[in-house]
């Protein structure tokens, strides 16, 4: 073909436009404004962790993606008040060794949404449900907001951004998604947790403020609160996973429905897990928990 004619100026032009847009997007990202699909190992009935992805970034340097995926309704049924757990009832659970949280990083989020929220309105359930977290620990494990543009969950490569995002799902009963990269071979070294992304389905979910913090009964049965499942997210980005038995009641209890605001609430059990992977301060004159060893502050 003669790329002087018409038809090859067009084949070249759309040749060129291919190449920018798949160097546009960064390996293994799912292109913005497409309903998500779930990768094939993440597809089950359960909410993981699963192992979704796998790259080696050099010579015994593996990093691995967890995805936490979390359904309407889940395990949980009904509300009931927050119990006291049995003597021998461990409520957490940490799932994968040493998948701990390496350092404070910075993080965008993409405040689009179907629901009216500001950007003021997100940033603020961020930062709540983050200081839920952080609070107990008195030292800080999220960085703050960074200046750019979130663009889609990272299954299949990290591209190196902490990220919040609106995002439609395929399957309609999903509320929220963490995805997870940690460098699990290497502990010693600055290994754990390096980069995350958590995506909140919307549509078809209408997300904002259900009312204030209740522990035996749902608010705004219409709305999906955003500070609650935000604050279980925010969990999965420190390591913990989801606890059984009758450990209902712990903001990692798995499972969400509308109208819940008692996952804001840290339980004992949460607690006990930040103290198993940090460290909690033992008394108000006690400096924060620590990061782990090798990790830089």
């Amino acid at each position: 073909m003669n790329p002087t004619t018409g038809g090859g100026r067009r084949f070249a032009s759309m040749l060129l436009l291919a190449l920018a847009a798949a160097l546009a997007s960064p390996p293994g990202a799912v292109a913005e404004g497409k309903e998500i699909e779930l990768p094939d190992g993440a597809k089950g009935t359960g909410q993981g962790p699963f192992l979704v992805g796998s790259v080696l970034a050099g010579p015994g340097n593996r990093i691995e993606a967890y995805a936490f995926v979390h359904r309407m309704g889940g395990a949980e049924k009904v509300s009931i008040p927050r119990p006291e757990a049995a003597s021998d009832q461990v409520c957490f659970d940490l799932p994968v060794a040493e998948m701990r949280f390496v350092k404070p990083g910075s993080y965008l989020f993409d405040a689009a949404n179907e629901d009216g929220l500001s950007e003021g309105q997100i940033a603020s359930g961020l930062a709540e449900a983050f200081d839920a977290w952080n609070r107990p620990l008195r030292i800080t494990l999220f960085g703050g907001e960074a200046q750019g543009k979130a663009d889609a969950p990272d299954f299949s490569a990290p591209d190196g951004l902490n990220e919040l995002m609106f995002r439609s799902f395929k399957d309609e009963k999903i509320v929220s998604v963490s995805v997870l990269w940690a460098r699990l071979t290497r502990p010693d070294e600055g290994g754990g947790i390096v980069e995350w992304d958590i995506v909140l389905n919307d549509p078809p979910f209408k997300w904002g403020d259900a009312g204030p913090t209740r522990e035996s009964e749902t608010a705004e049965a219409r709305v999906m609160d955003l500070v609650d499942v935000l604050t279980h997210e925010a969990g999965h980005i420190l390591g913990l996973g989801h606890p059984g038995g009758s450990c209902t009641e712990e903001t990692m209890f798995p499972g969400f429905r509308e109208g819940e605001t008692k996952k804001r609430t840290l339980g004992a059990g949460d607690l006990a897990a930040l103290d198993a992977l940090y460290g909690l301060p033992e008394d108000e004159g006690d400096e924060g928990g620590d990061l782990p060893e090798g990790s830089p502050e």
